[in-house]
């Protein structure tokens, strides 16, 4: 059974990399509220400065 809780697919990876690339964002927040077909909406936002509304933690040069 896989240990993480989200998989980020390669493209995926690639396509949130040319977005924090091409803008002043320094990272892409990801939070899921309920609501939506199977329960849950999820959403990534760009965002320049990261607070402490969520638990952040680093790996390669994303934050998760």
């Amino acid at each position: 059974m896989n240990k993480h809780l989200i998989h980020v697919s390669s493209k995926a990876v690639a396509q949130l990399s040319k977005i924090i690339k091409n803008t002043p964002h320094t990272a892409i927040l990801f939070d899921v509220k309920s609501g939506g077909c199977n329960g849950f909406t999820y959403r990534f936002t760009p965002v320049t400065k990261i607070t402490n509304v969520c638990n952040v933690y680093r790996k390669r040069r994303f934050r998760c």
